[in-house]
């Protein structure tokens, strides 16, 4: 098992979670502006990070250590049909609010690699200027936890499976 197993159960309980949530994706660290721009992402969404660990020590064949989890959640307006519009402000603070819960109670996410509850559970509003002419709102919740790492084979990777290449050499 490894981080990203943890990782993968943290967005499926999240989605479970919050139902309002039309995606839920693994990213690679904080997310950003940036990232929601460089793809299209139905929103409002959540997306799930580890920032890191401290503190690995050895014990029997498993490394113990505490990992440091992000998500963000983004939202935009929300105008359903017969249904009062909602602005982002209000629907990211409501939001950012559930995730706060939804992580304070999450446990050991279902996976038994976990071996705490979550501990300094902290939430920012990620405002921007940039983030806001864009109409979209951002929340980040961050949290602790002591996870046991077991040994694990590296995952097998097929080189070059899906490159298909064509050259006309003159």
């Amino acid at each position: 098992m490894s981080l990203s197993t943890i990782l993968e159960a943290i967005k499926v309980s999240l989605a479970t979670a919050l139902p309002e949530l039309k995606s839920a994706r693994v990213v690679g660290g904080l997310f950003s502006l940036a990232d929601k721009q460089r793809e299209a992402v139905p929103l409002p969404a959540a997306f799930v990070s580890c920032q890191g660990t401290d503190g690995a020590r050895v014990v029997g064949e498993d490394v113990v250590t505490t990992a440091h989890f992000a998500v963000v959640v983004v939202a935009t307006d929300a105008h359903a049909a017969n249904v009062a519009p909602v602005h982002r402000t209000n629907a990211i603070a409501d939001l950012g609010g559930r995730t706060v819960r939804a992580v304070a109670l999450g446990s050991d996410w279902g996976d038994g690699e976990v071996t705490s509850a979550p501990t300094d559970v902290t939430s920012r509003n990620k405002y921007t200027p940039e983030a806001n002419g864009k109409s979209l709102a951002m929340w980040a919740v961050t949290w602790s936890q002591n996870v046991q790492l077991k040994p694990s084979a590296p995952a097998e990777l097929d080189d070059l499976a899906l490159v298909h290449a064509e050259w006309t050499l003159a």
